[in-house]
């Protein structure tokens, strides 16, 4: 996979980062935010480049936990809207009204079926979504979720920074 940093032209275009925000949490709390803090050189690069940021992640293993704890967490840290779907009306027109350098968090891919089933014409709804695909979830590469193996089939696909870090240090080990 290529590197983020071989990306030109990145304004205007909208860059679909699927993230691995799977944090621990204490009701509504998280309680380690590591997981989101470690993403944000690569949202931060992508927004002053000019892109368009949908941010897609899972949290838990239940379908129906929301990510709105950790929109708490990054709203910290970067400009960023939460949207409450995955796909559908709402998550269209929050796409169209993004400017170059909006982030837009959408609520836990798990919530649809499709995710887990790895499901094609699901993996096709979100890569509708965007122009590129950045993999920012180094933990959950190895599944093939529609938002892990599906919308790299339909997008230019690039690693993030950490998915980068991390592949390098496991390469020392080998």
């Amino acid at each position: 996979m290529k590197s983020i940093k071989s990306l030109k032209g990145l304004k205007g275009k909208t860059v679909i980062v699927r993230a691995d925000f799977n944090v621990p949490l204490a009701g509504t709390r998280v309680v380690d935010a590591t997981r989101v803090t470690v993403a944000l050189p690569t949202i931060q690069y992508l927004r002053k480049g000019g892109a368009r940021v949908i941010l897609l992640s899972h949290i838990g293993r239940d379908p129906e936990e929301s990510l709105k704890p950790v929109y708490n967490v990054l709203k910290k840290h970067v400009p960023v809207r939460f949207v409450a779907e995955v796909v559908g009306p709402a998550v269209d027109k929050a796409v169209a009204a993004m400017k170059n350098g909006d982030v837009i968090l959408l609520e836990n891919v798990r919530s649809n079926p499709g995710e887990k089933a790895g499901d094609a014409a699901f993996a096709k709804s979100l890569a509708k979504l965007g122009n590129i695909y950045v993999n920012e979830a180094f933990p959950v590469s190895h599944r093939s979720d529609a938002s892990i193996t599906g919308i790299p089939k339909y997008l230019p696909s690039y690693a993030g920074f950490q998915l980068e870090r991390e592949v390098k240090e496991l390469s020392k080990v080998l």
